[in-house]
């Protein structure tokens, strides 16, 4: 639940500016939101400890389900479509041939690949340190400083 909550706020945010901006404004966008997605793994943590020091572990999934609550509630009353109506076409079946297209693609791949290795050691990072802290009885805080400087870094690196 919580991935799909996080994956589909990235995906309509990318989504907005594809509809609103175009050329060197789009590239100017995805850039503050990538360094503003980096801040979930320096914000998340400090959330989480504070969390799960006064309360059970359990309470940051309690945390996260009010979180994309609010934020469902947000889009539904203020929410608006993006895309011009001049713009919008019907679902197609053919989609899915441009799709092929698209994976055929060795300029794609090219872009894509180093992306999913970049993206796949944050994922494993953040898997694996709540691990090794326990394993090294290294107090809780620690990860909020762990986590900070790789958010840190993904964030300098997005400007």
């Amino acid at each position: 639940m919580e991935a799909l909550g996080a994956a589909g706020l990235s995906m309509s945010a990318f989504a907005i500016v594809r509809d609103v901006f175009d050329g060197e404004n789009s590239a100017k966008i995805y850039g503050i939101i990538n360094g503003m997605l980096a801040l979930s793994p320096i914000l998340g943590p400090i959330i989480g400890v504070a969390l799960i020091t006064r309360y059970p572990w359990y309470s940051t999934f309690y945390f996260l389900a009010c979180l994309s609550i609010l934020t469902g509630l947000v889009f539904k009353v203020w929410g608006k479509e993006s895309l011009d109506k001049a713009n919008r076409t019907g679902f197609s079946w053919s989609i899915f041939s441009r799709y092929m297209i698209i994976i055929k693609s060795i300029h794609f791949w090219s872009f894509t690949l180093p992306a999913v290795a970049g993206m796949s050691s944050f994922f494993a990072l953040f898997s694996i340190t709540p691990y090794i802290i326990e394993s090294l009885g290294l107090p809780k805080v620690t990860i909020v400083y762990s986590f900070g400087t790789v958010g840190l870094s993904f964030m300098l690196g997005s400007f």
